[in-house]
């Protein structure tokens, strides 16, 4: 089987990576995408490492990289032009390689037209989606929709649109390359995005800055943001700038790790798009890395862990102030269950796992005939 990945970063974490390895720019092609790639920022790149290990070709694209594309632009004989170069390039390496399987994160601009595009190029297109869509998704084209919640997975079948359910997963390798010996020198943690999306998530931030000594890494709702215009905005704006003392800079890939590895304990709040249905991404990247994770109890939460025991979970904010003050007096209870929840996360939710699951999926769509 051949896979194309298409995928793309943050802006913000595509200039990291240029400002943090001086040169790269001027790197091979391959040269560039591996220091991504070894960055490990996301876990579907590292699944379809993954796959390329159990002996499928694998295209990974980053496709919103300029340095990047450029260089492959340069080293294929492939006119960059300015405009459209996000689009045109991606084309070229996907209708070079002809892949079975062409898989598309959540990058919506890319949907409708383009993939009709793309279409002849590959058997079959997949999508990733676990995150808010516009009401006017056109998903022509698309064969099917995996995703990590049964909301999500229930909404796209009532639409007609064929869609699986994969969980995210870890990449053990991600602890080769983490210190196991940092000190836990931070008592509690929130590591992710405070966006206008997130009300509920910004909300119970605010309150944990005023009973607990959380520390935040994230971005705060922007003024120019998109979502300006959108229902809650104006709250969760002013709402967020209340913890801004509390709160440093977005990290991504190892960093990110860094951070939850150097915590005994991390928060997990779900989007409000998740409808109480547990499953993000945080849930494995932070028990994997090996911190206690904090999350909220939901009706599936014993098919991922076992409460209490691999992980803690909270019903109320109250009762999540309560759950953090109880940790941070015990220590030595909140770090059994860490390597707990790191133990199954290391042998049931990990990129190998998955590997098989997604590659089952896969099989059944190109071996169907509709």
């Amino acid at each position: 089987m051949r896979l194309t990945l298409f995928w793309s970063y943050y802006q913000g974490y595509i200039q990291s990576i240029y400002s943090a390895y001086s040169g790269l720019e001027q790197k091979s092609y391959q040269d560039q995408l591996s220091v991504f790639l070894s960055d490990h920022f996301g876990w579907l790149p590292a699944l379809a490492k993954r796959l390329e290990s159990l002996g499928h070709e694998v295209q990974i694209l980053i496709v919103n990289s300029k340095p990047l594309q450029r260089r492959w632009a340069e080293e294929n004989g492939v006119d960059f032009k300015q405009k459209n170069w996000q689009y045109e390039i991606a084309y070229e390496q996907v209708k070079d390689f002809q892949p079975d399987i062409l898989w598309i994160g959540s990058m919506f601009t890319y949907f409708g037209e383009y993939l009709q595009r793309l279409k002849p190029l590959c058997r079959k297109i997949f999508a990733w989606i676990a995150c808010p869509s516009p009401n006017s998704l056109n998903l022509s084209g698309v064969d099917c929709v995996l995703t990590s919640h049964a909301n999500f997975q229930n909404s796209f079948q009532r639409q007609g649109q064929a869609s699986e359910r994969v969980l995210p997963a870890f990449e053990p390798n991600i602890l080769d390359r983490s210190n196991n010996n940092v000190q836990k020198n931070v008592a509690c943690s929130f590591v992710g995005n405070l966006s206008w999306a997130h009300l509920k998530r910004i909300q119970v931030i605010r309150e944990l800055t005023e009973y607990t000594p959380l520390q935040i890494w994230g971005d705060l709702p922007r003024l120019r943001s998109r979502g300006l215009l959108s229902k809650g905005f104006i709250s969760a704006y002013f709402t967020a700038r209340s913890v801004k003392s509390r709160v440093s800079a977005s990290v991504w890939g190892m960093n990110m790790y860094d951070v939850l590895a150097q915590s005994a304990m991390t928060v997990n709040v779900h989007g409000e798009i998740a409808e109480g249905i547990a499953g993000n991404m945080r849930m494995f990247e932070a028990t994997g890395i090996g911190v206690l994770l904090l999350t909220e109890d939901a009706p599936n939460i014993k098919e991922l862990f076992e409460p209490n025991v691999e992980i803690v979970t909270y019903t109320s904010t109250s009762h999540l102030i309560d759950k953090i003050t109880y940790y941070i007096k015990h220590p030595k209870e909140c770090s059994e269950i860490a390597q707990a929840g790191q133990q199954k996360t290391l042998s049931a939710h990990n990129t190998v796992c998955r590997a098989h699951e997604v590659l089952a999926i896969f099989d059944k769509y190109l071996n169907s005939s509709s």
